[in-house]
């Protein structure tokens, strides 16, 4: 990644984007270096598609997100666990020894990581302090604070959490020993937790810790500049007791404040407090950090005009008008004044205006040392006795550099004014003209050697701006590093993101496929199944219903999400809002025999909805014709009121009878055997006939409850409306039969026969299993657990009907004799009360 080119502007631009982030964040970068901050500038405005300084500070000023932004990205974490392992060895082995010998029991050790980012810095020093007192550490004070600029970083440290690529250079044995694993990302564990502080905390601003034992301060200064550096540095010193320790970064060194600190170990950049030096209080007060202007613009900030003509005309006129230039700070000529042609001398090759290569060689070398002594000094400069060749003779010059401000804000310009000194008699005796001589080669001499003075300082400043220039080199890498682990861990990110996502759309596509399949199954089941059914919601909208419920219900396909109160079936249901409510709230299970319009019976029954969570979300309604159960029911009963002269007619009648109708006398013994009991169970009459009911007919698991429930319609039990009853049939084929019993009673009140009557609903129970593991299959889809129903959401009949379900969805009785189908379901006449209520009698089970 190429690296942001520093932003085109001046330093009023740079100052205002300085004062507006000054304002709103309270932070003074103003004291830090002004090429890195201008880069810093230059990643946020290539951004933005901005380039200059005047123009982002404008919009700066009108974007408050920005300003935001722009403060979080100034700061550079460049951090991680035991960074620059040989520091952590001569940590244990050099500071970690003398600090804990003799130290008095219970005094704390006090350990300072300011710029600690997001705390691998404090967290890596806290673990190798345990490891150096290993057993010793319970019993030992132990005080690490971590503070930083940042509070989003002091956050982040608070936590303690880190990804896997964080920890990568920790070792397995520490991993196991300090850290706890979270998931996919490790945290540190509480013993060493406990042991750091964190808090928000300016360097620039801000009070220093105090009796502090270490302080650990690697690769902030480098950011600082020379000024906030040296402050730095004596808040170290007030900060740390005697014989204590600063830790500081391979990039920084001390410079100005080497008299403050002792070098313990140069390669890993060790330190010990100088007790000898003494830092002044006023050093310690809190600084006014506000942009003031730069040295020397008081002319230009005030709105004063300065003339450049007006004040070298002054100053010339002061001095008898001699021959002067006026040079900027690049040594560029900005005006001619005098006669200054005897003096100048332009070399061969392109035109230029720099000052030392138009004056003459005898000129050049006494100029450059009196230009660098004035830049350097801010004040005047003067040689004198400077000779040089001119019409056959000598002549002798005086020069004075002198420094003029007022011009521009950057830095001075500089008037040299070139003086004639007159020429000697020419009878001056040889001796003095000797003498002059030895004086002026004296001169050179002295010029000399001040130019290579001059020559060598300007040497180490350069040296020294190399050194500052390489810091920057080094800190802009450490940037370009931390931005490619950024880019490689939002790389992986991202790839993981892409193989989650590819394998959820492939788990989607899978299970739309499910889902389109259970629907179309669910569409054939619904329009086969020859049962009006429909299911309610928990608002009592009608969310969907079987065709057959179409005509019954009065329904048409638009109603899907009409209420259920707004339809008007072909059924009379007076109490329907009450009938839903009971299901839907209490959870009952409903059954009713209501009527159609056209005199037609059917049961209603009438159960709640529950969601996967088992919570009711409406109710499952179903109506079954029992028109012929009734008729069948009420065809019996007159036959029993009849005469025994009627029997043979009663005989005909119940064979004619489309519903199941079998007599028994008060023994339980069969005494009538109609002819669809006959079709039905595949035994004639003569067969069953004085045989009991339970000895062939029931399965022996249902043998029990209807010995019980003939007992109780023998001594005058209240009967049920109906039940259900297994029938196994003469081929050992099962059949599920909704019954009705009543007793005939003599006039003392005692049981003369026990009539049952009866339908067969094995279709209809087949037809709610398959709906049911419909159900089932839906919420396996959508990763819900299967329903699990109660002994009243699957009765005793529909499991045995189930066993003999075949796989292409008919239902056929072994043996293949009778199919139980749509086919088979013929109607009963119809009844029109319950024979219990008639008779006066109980239900047989």
């Amino acid at each position: 990644m190429l690296e942001a080119e520093p932003p085109l502007g001046g330093a009023a631009d740079l100052q205002k984007i300085l004062q507006i982030l000054r304002t709103a964040t309270g932070v003074d970068f103003s004291l830090y270096k002004t090429g890195t901050i201008k880069r810093l500038f230059g990643r946020r405005m290539i951004l933005q598609k901005i380039e200059n300084l005047q123009r982002y500070g404008t919009y700066l000023e009108h974007n408050p997100l920005e300003v935001t932004a722009l403060y979080q990205d100034i700061f550079i974490h460049v951090t991680s666990f035991f960074r620059e392992p040989e520091m952590f060895a001569a940590l244990q082995r050099r500071v970690l020894p003398k600090l804990m010998a003799n130290r008095p029991q219970g005094e704390p050790l006090r350990i300072w990581v300011p710029g600690c980012s997001t705390g691998e810095e404090v967290y890596s020093i806290a673990i190798t302090l345990l490891e150096f007192l290993d057993k010793r550490a319970s019993g030992s004070a132990i005080q690490v604070f971590g503070t930083d600029i940042s509070a989003p970083a002091v956050d982040t440290a608070r936590a303690g959490t880190y990804s896997e690529a964080a920890v990568a250079n920790v070792s397995p044995e520490r991993l196991q020993r300090f850290f706890v694993k979270v998931g996919d990302s490790y945290q540190i564990g509480k013993r060493v937790r406990e042991r750091c502080v964190f808090a928000r905390h300016d360097l620039g601003k801000d009070p220093p810790f105090s009796k502090l034992d270490l302080i650990s301060c690697r690769n902030v200064l480098i950011y600082m500049s020379a000024a906030l550096q040296e402050r730095v540095f004596t808040f170290f010193h007030y900060a740390l007791k005697p014989a204590s320790f600063l830790l500081l970064g391979k990039s920084e060194a001390l410079g100005s404040s080497a008299h403050l600190f002792i070098q313990e170990d140069s390669k890993c950049k060790i330190y010990t407090r100088n007790p000898a030096a003494a830092v002044s209080r006023s050093s310690l007060a809190p600084v006014d950090h506000a942009i003031a202007p730069a040295r020397g613009a008081t002319a230009e900030l005030k709105g004063t005009a300065f003339n450049l003509e007006k004040a070298v005309e002054r100053i010339i006129w002061q001095r008898y008008a001699p021959a002067a230039l006026v040079v900027d700070a690049s040594l560029q000529v900005l005006h001619f004044e005098g006669n200054a042609g005897p003096y100048l001398a332009p070399a061969r090759g392109a035109a230029t205006l720099h000052v030392l290569k138009l004056v003459r060689e005898e000129l050049a070398l006494d100029l450059r040392t009196a230009l660098h002594r004035a830049k350097k000094e801010d004040t005047p400069v003067r040689r004198e006795g400077i000779r040089f060749p001119q019409d056959g003779g000598s002549k002798t010059v005086n020069l004075e550099v002198i420094p003029m401000k007022g011009r521009h804000t950057k830095g001075a310009d500089f008037l040299i004014l070139i003086e004639e000194v007159p020429a000697r008699e020419a009878a001056e005796p040889r001796e003095a003209r000797e003498e002059d001589e030895l004086v002026h080669l004296k001169q050179e001499l002295a010029s000399t050697r001040e130019h290579l003075q001059s020559i060598v300082e300007s040497q180490e400043a350069t040296n020294e701006a190399l050194t500052v220039e390489h810091e920057e080199v080094l800190s802009a890498n450490e940037e370009l590093q931390s931005t490619n682990e950024e880019l490689e861990t939002a790389k992986e990110e991202l790839q993981s993101s892409n193989e989650e996502l590819n394998t959820l759309n492939e788990e989607l596509q899978n299970r739309n496929a499910e889902l389109g399949q259970l629907a179309n199954d669910l569409s054939n089941l619904l329009v086969g199944v020859s049962i009006p059914v429909i299911i309610v919601g928990g608002d009592r909208r009608i969310r969907r219903f079987t065709p057959a419920a179409e005509p019954l219900l009065n329904l048409i396909p638009a109603d899907v999400g009409r209420s259920i109160s707004d339809i008007r079936p072909n059924v009379d249901v007076p109490d329907m809002d009450s009938l839903i409510s009971e299901v839907s709230v209490k959870g009952n299970l409903v059954e009713r025999e209501v009527q159609g319009r056209d005199g037609r019976w059917y049961s209603l029954r009438m159960r709640p909805y529950k969601t996967a969570e088992n919570k009711i979300d409406g109710v499952l309604m179903a109506l079954m014709d029992i028109d012929a159960m009734k008729r069948g029911l009420d065809q019996a009963r007159l036959s029993l009121d009849d005469a025994v002269a009627e029997r043979d007619l009663s005989a005909s009648l119940l064979d004619m009878s489309g519903a199941l109708i079998v007599i028994l006398d008060p023994a339980g013994r069969i005494i009538a055997f109609n002819h669809a009991c006959q079709e039905r169970s595949g035994y004639s009459f003569r067969e069953v006939e004085g045989r009991t009911f339970w000895d062939f007919l029931l399965p022996p698991e249902e043998v029990d409850e209807a010995k019980s429930a003939f007992a109780g319609i023998l001594e005058g039990a209240e009967p049920a409306s109906t039940y259900e009853r297994t029938w196994i049939g003469k081929d050992g084929s099962r059949r599920v039969i909704a019954s009705s019993s009543i007793a005939r009673r003599g006039t003392d009140g005692a049981a003369r026969q026990i009539i049952s009557t009866g339908i067969d609903i094995t279709p209809r129970k087949l037809a709610e299993d398959a709906l049911r593991r419909s159900e089932d299959q839906l919420r396996r889809i959508n990763g819900e657990p299967p329903h699990r129903s109660g002994r009243g959401a699957q009765t005793r009949g529909a499991r045995a009907a189930r066993r003999h379900e075949p796989k292409n969805g008919h239902a056929f009785e072994r043996g293949g004799h009778i199919r139980a189908d749509s086919a088979r379901f013929r109607p009963s006449p119809p009844q029109t009360a319950p024979i219990a209520s008639r008779a006066g009698g109980s239900t047989l089970g």
